[in-house]
């Protein structure tokens, strides 16, 4: 049973020892020589010193293991990994029903900590990730000229999206192979062909988002009505099991 308020998650109904923690929680063991890898943002703000404490990031809390409470691994949570909910949900119960059946062994507390500690110490690397993660990287950011621009996200914003969104897949790639899910998007080191294509997916819907609409900016007539749907690269699109492209839409999406 699914329990769900609009966009946020309602946990209040469920006894304390199923929960996990949320909000802002401490990375303990962030090493002390600790250097971000390389990234488009190097060039306007070198090393940033991170926060003491950093914290983990919106996508992982250290009690949850691929959805599995650690305390109570008989409690488990289906969670958005991508922009395509469905997919990730249909991947998470593949892998719950592992776990129910005995078929996949859970790995124990130590093991599943560690692996949380390790997936927190590489979101650090990213952009994208690192400003919900390290107040001063935050600010640092805050302060790169135009990347709030208010007519859209910056181009080298957009660069590390595109780089943030295949480590999205990444992580549901992950969640397939554990859970022996019968489509192979690669492994999280590293995409096959149709993981690369359905990250190339993510990219070119982000683009409809942000990218598009600010190259529109300066015809308000049609930013009035173009949303993330009112695509006209269909052939950009196509199914990674046959190969079929989409359409293009040459009308309002909610007028067809």
């Amino acid at each position: 049973v699914l329990f769900c308020t609009g966009y946020g998650a309602a946990h209040q109904m469920l006894d304390p020892n199923l929960l996990y923690k949320q909000g802002k929680i401490p990375i303990p063991d962030l090493p002390k020589d600790w250097k971000m890898s390389p990234n488009q943002f190097d060039q306007y703000l070198g090393h940033v010193e991170p926060t003491v404490p950093t914290h983990y990031g919106w996508s992982h809390s250290p009690d949850l293991y691929h959805g599995v409470v650690i305390e109570n691994p008989q409690m488990m949570f289906f969670q958005d990994l991508t922009s395509s909910p469905m997919m990730d949900h249909d991947a998470f119960a593949y892998l719950f029903a592992q776990l129910i059946s005995g078929d996949l062994p859970c790995p124990t507390k130590d093991e599943m900590k560690a692996h949380n500690l390790k997936r927190a110490i590489a979101e650090m690397n990213m952009p994208h990730r690192r400003i919900y993660m390290d107040l001063n990287y935050y600010n640092a950011i805050g302060k790169v000229p135009g990347v709030w621009a208010s007519e859209g996200v910056s181009d080298i914003w957009c660069a590390e999206l595109s780089r943030e969104t295949s480590y999205s897949i990444k992580l549901l790639a992950d969640i397939m192979q554990a859970a022996n899910y019968p489509v192979s998007l690669g492994t999280f080191e590293h995409l096959n062909e149709a993981g690369k294509r359905i990250a190339q997916h993510d990219i070119l819907s982000d683009h409809h988002r942000y990218v598009k609409a600010r190259q529109q900016n300066g015809s308000k007539h049609r930013k009035d009505w173009t949303t993330f749907r009112d695509y006209s690269n269909g052939d950009a699109f196509e199914s990674i099991h046959t190969g079929t492209k989409a359409i293009n839409i040459d009308m309002k999406w909610l007028d067809m």
